[in-house]
């Protein structure tokens, strides 16, 4: 399952792409150990997580997508990495847009290297 973004907008939502969210809730019913792949650009909303034996996450994989998921589930490569982000439980759970204009007016002043 996957969904889309561009830039230069936020998505409107952290759902997947419909109907993965049902495709995902239905083949679990039917398979005993269902993985998703899940690419996505950033944080998503996972319903049906506790009903599925694994969830593999890749962010903005480029044309090696196919390959780097077929290696870590036939087992050649380890999956590797740290998360980037955190997931919400729900939609709720996460900051809501609150207009299209954002201003950062500490400019350069963020992080720890700002300090």
């Amino acid at each position: 399952v996957g969904t889309t973004s561009g830039e230069s907008f936020d998505r409107d939502h952290l759902n997947v792409d419909a109907p993965g969210d049902d495709l995902v809730t239905q083949v679990a019913k039917h398979a005993r150990r269902t993985v998703v792949l899940v690419i996505a650009p950033g944080a998503v909303v996972m319903p049906w997580r506790h009903s599925v034996e694994g969830i593999f996450m890749l962010f903005h994989g480029g044309q090696a997508t196919g390959s780097a998921f077929a290696k870590v589930l036939f087992g050649d490569h380890a999956p590797t990495g740290r998360l980037p982000v955190t997931f919400p439980e729900r939609n709720s759970h996460a900051i809501q847009p609150q207009s299209a204009d954002v201003h950062y007016w500490e400019r350069m002043a963020t992080g720890y290297r700002s300090q």
